[in-house]
């Protein structure tokens, strides 16, 4: 079964959130995942969010978002 699934899972599960076990759970279940093609737009504001709000750091943002998903 293909699942397409919003930004926000991706983020889920990339970065620290209490939904983590839970969207880890979900692609063990179903790993045929696929994203809309401004996921990573949109996975940069999210991004940019946790650099504002200091949760993240630069570096490690942009390693996130270069990362082959």
């Amino acid at each position: 079964m293909t699942t397409v699934v919003d930004t926000n899972v991706v983020a889920a599960l990339m970065l620290p959130t209490a939904a983590n076990a839970e969207v880890a759970e979900l692609l063990r279940q179903d790993p045929d995942w696929r994203l809309p093609p401004l996921w990573r737009s949109e996975f940069r504001q999210v991004l940019l969010k946790y650099v504002r709000r200091r949760i993240r750091r630069t570096g490690t943002a942009a390693e996130l978002q270069a990362a082959d998903v």
